[in-house]
């Protein structure tokens, strides 16, 4: 869906993405990781060409995105930013509907998209004759996400969209954006620097340094087998708690008799938290279950670099 081949940004002498090469499937989120400056944000806004590259190619959806005239590129990519980015003198109905206005939609479809944005992203409909400044910081982060989705665009890029919330609103808020039913199919590319978010949302991960690419995989690939020191030391804080959420209690056999809880399709994490109060001995077995996998993986084959 995404293809970037050598893909360089220099800003005077300042290389800020270095010959990135990276494909984004359709339909997968993917997480562009790192410390502050190192290329992630950039990278993302050459996408829809908001940063035009010194250097390399943007293929979206097998089109040439330098070949593509730059205001119908955007309007089929969904944007969200930091701080959501809302119009702060629009109502929050007109922003959400910005979009499908500019592409001609009528009053009646749109209408119907409103209505059907403010149930997906759990937004009270009572909210949308008001304007950006009189939400709070997670009612204005729906309604940049419900912007984002407005016009169904196939493709979202999100920079930092939880980045200005107090840390319980960001976690709710996050939990919620696993269950916005319209973003499963959808090609995501989400940039952070909090590795939890990270690995709690992305179906990969990419993390960046200084402009290039230092490992690119699922998030258990990541933790259990970094492929540099960097990738290692940049997730040795809270490590086993970002193991727990990377591994599904799928993964762990020993642990099958616990699945006919509903526990299967839980992260590791969730399972324990469950278990927590209400059943000792299967917290400790999916411990120990755990601790197995975590051997296992960290003494597996190295995989070869993409």
């Amino acid at each position: 869906m995404i293809e970037l081949a050598g893909l360089s940004k220099r800003f005077g002498a300042v290389t800020a993405v270095d010959e990135v090469t990276l494909t984004v499937d359709a339909g997968e989120t993917m997480v562009l990781l790192g410390t502050s400056g190192c290329g992630k944000t950039t990278t993302l806004r050459m996408i829809n060409r908001l940063v035009v590259p010194s250097a390399g190619t943007v293929r979206v959806a097998g089109r040439d995105a330098a070949a593509t005239d730059p205001v119908a590129l955007r309007r089929k990519i969904g944007y969200m930013i930091q701080g959501v980015g809302l119009f702060p003198h629009r109502t929050v109905e007109e922003n959400i509907l910005t979009v499908p206005r500019l592409i001609g939609w009528g009053t009646a479809e749109s209408r119907r998209r409103l209505h059907q944005l403010t149930e997906i992203v759990n937004l009270e409909p009572a909210l949308l004759p008001r304007l950006p400044h009189e939400l709070s910081g997670g009612q204005r982060q729906r309604a940049g996400l419900a912007r984002a989705l407005a016009a169904d665009p196939p493709i979202v890029l999100m920079d930092e969209p939880f980045g200005a919330l107090d840390p319980l609103t960001r976690q709710q808020v996050r939990r919620e954006f696993l269950r916005v039913e319209s973003l499963v199919n959808k090609t995501i590319v989400l940039v952070t620097h909090d590795t939890a978010e990270a690995v709690e949302l992305g179906s990969r991960i990419c993390l960046m340094a200084k402009g290039r690419i230092e490992q690119v995989g699922a998030p258990a690939e990541l933790l259990f087998r970094p492929r540099t020191p960097f990738v290692e030391d940049f997730f040795a804080a809270g490590r086993l708690q970002l193991e727990w959420m990377a591994v599904r209690m799928a993964e762990l056999p020993g642990a099958g008799r616990l699945h006919g809880e509903g526990l299967g399709s839980l992260t590791v994490a969730e399972a324990l938290a469950r278990l927590e109060r209400t059943d000792e001995a299967a917290f400790n077995a999916v411990l120990k279950e755990f601790f197995a996998h975590r051997r296992k993986r960290a003494g597996g084959p190295a995989e070869a670099a993409p």
